[in-house]
């Protein structure tokens, strides 16, 4: 089919020119049935207008329009005379022109009429719609949606209407186009809670098969449905101890959405060393982290390959330092000897006291409490700490002890004249203790004893073993605090 306007190809069922847009008007196609219907009550309606015509023609010659002889075409041609004989009343009376008039004026009517009836029919909504609906039953989508489309122009809130041909847009490929009637029924103030729920979940759908779950993601929050539509989220996942500093070992836990895979990393810095316990790994359980400051982050990936945020922590082990030493007696002013104790001290618990004399910071490479410590004449100002398997040191304890006693030889000197005599008398070759054979003694302090007229020092000599340890010789030697003098002793 061409254009009248323009003389362009028409394709089959357009309305308009797509060329010049003139409208075409087509002749609607007529179903056989209606139209045999219409031509036998036309061509009947025709016999009976002529029929009446030849009468009245035959009535103003002055002929019998029931005789043979003449050519009558109408119903009573070729009946016998016998017939005519019969109906001869009938010729005599004849048929008034006034009714033949108004039988012709009838049956061009009733033409008209129905043809009017015919136009009205093949071009109203309902022949249209029926003519839309068998299109769409055979998968005709361009013709369907072009009449849809027509019908939605007068009807333009039927939403089941719009619902077919959002199905039509579809059925041509458009599936953008399918999308945005989708949402326009979604949106529409006609639709019922169900077409709304419907037309946003085919939408959804969409964009999943998509991968757009970004697009997703927004039709899910418009329509309220993120409670029903979890798998286009991925939630941050969460770590497990909190951030914060901890003295006992913790074990890491982290935990994502159901389904989703964690990915973690952990360094640690323990000092000033660093080392790195996972790197981007995926996370299959408990983590047990012992001691040191630990940097974490996490992440999730759901089944859709969506990613969480990153999150991070800082969780710091420190484990607490052991308890400070508790010192007996208090500090303070003595007129007497004593001997200063730690009585929380038990021997083999892995924890050591270590202390010094001078007020000087107590280290490991100090003087090691091992009982009782004999309180030195004068003043002294002592220092505790505890160290225990780890090197974790405790708190310092200190204070200043004054010991009043006529004393003309302090502890160091007393030290040094025994050391004297041991070397004086050929025992160690030198004064720092050195044997003949290999080896180093020393002596070392352990009570002070009143023996009178005067105080005592009193030493005990131990073997020097190498590791800061000493072993008993089981001799004990005594220094006067007033003259020096040495002399053997007794524990």
């Amino acid at each position: 089919m061409k254009c009248p306007s323009c003389n362009a190809e028409i394709k089959e069922g357009s309305l308009y020119c797509e060329k010049c847009g003139e409208e075409i008007h087509i002749v609607p196609v007529f179903e056989p049935e209606i139209e045999d219907t219409c031509r036998q009550t036309i061509e009947s309606m025709t016999k009976g207008i002529f029929h009446a015509r030849e009468s009245l023609e035959a009535q103003k010659a002055g002929k019998d329009p029931y005789d043979q002889d003449e050519t009558y075409s109408g119903e009573y041609a070729g009946k016998h005379a016998g017939d005519r004989a019969q109906e001869a009343p009938l010729k005599k009376k004849g048929v008034p022109k006034p009714v033949i008039f108004s039988l012709i004026g009838l049956a061009f009517s009733l033409i008209i009429g129905t043809v009017v009836c015919l136009t009205v029919y093949f071009t109203s909504d309902g022949y249209k719609r029926k003519c839309a609906d068998e299109a769409y039953a055979v998968q005709d989508y361009a013709k369907a949606s072009m009449l849809y489309r027509e019908l939605l122009e007068k009807d333009k809130y039927n939403i089941e209407l719009k619902e077919i041909y959002a199905d039509c847009i579809r059925g041509e490929g458009n599936i953008d186009g399918y999308i945005a009637e989708l949402l326009e029924i979604a949106d529409s103030s006609y639709s019922s809670q169900g077409q709304k729920l419907t037309a946003y979940e085919k939408v959804i759908s969409i964009y999943d098969e998509r991968g757009d779950y970004d697009s997703a993601r927004s039709v899910v929050e418009q329509a309220g449905l993120t409670d029903i539509h979890k798998e286009f989220y991925c939630n941050d996942p969460v770590i497990f101890p909190e951030e914060a500093k901890y003295e006992l070992p913790q074990y890491l836990v982290i935990e994502g959405d159901e389904g989703a895979e964690i990915h973690y990393t952990v360094t640690c810095e323990n000092g000033v060393q660093a080392s790195v316990l996972a790197d981007d790994d995926i996370y299959e359980g408990p983590v047990l982290l012992q001691e040191g400051i630990f940097r974490i982050s996490a992440y999730a990936v759901n089944a859709r390959g969506i990613t969480s945020g990153q999150v991070k922590a800082v969780v710091s082990i420190i484990p607490a330092p052991p308890d400070k030493p508790e010192v007996f007696p208090k500090p303070g002013e003595y007129f007497e000897p004593r001997k200063i104790k730690i009585l929380d001290y038990k021997e083999g618990s892995g924890e050591r006291v270590y202390y010094t004399t001078d007020g000087t910071t107590p280290s490991s490479e100090s003087y090691e409490y091992t009982g009782e410590l004999v309180l030195l004449p004068g003043m002294h100002e002592y220092r505790f700490i505890r160290i225990n398997e780890k090197g974790l040191v405790s708190d310092t304890v200190d204070g200043v002890y004054n010991l009043i006693l006529e004393c003309n030889y302090p502890p160091e000197e007393a030290h040094d004249i025994i050391m004297n005599r041991l070397f004086e008398s050929g025992i160690i070759q030198s004064q720092e203790g050195h044997l003949p054979g290999g080896g180093q003694i020393d002596v070392i302090l352990r009570d002070i004893k009143w023996y009178d007229p005067s105080y005592r020092y009193i030493f005990e000599e131990v073997y020097n073993l190498g590791d800061g340890s000493y072993q008993s010789m089981g001799t004990f030697l005594s220094v006067d605090f007033i003259t020096g003098e040495v002399a053997d002793a007794e524990q």
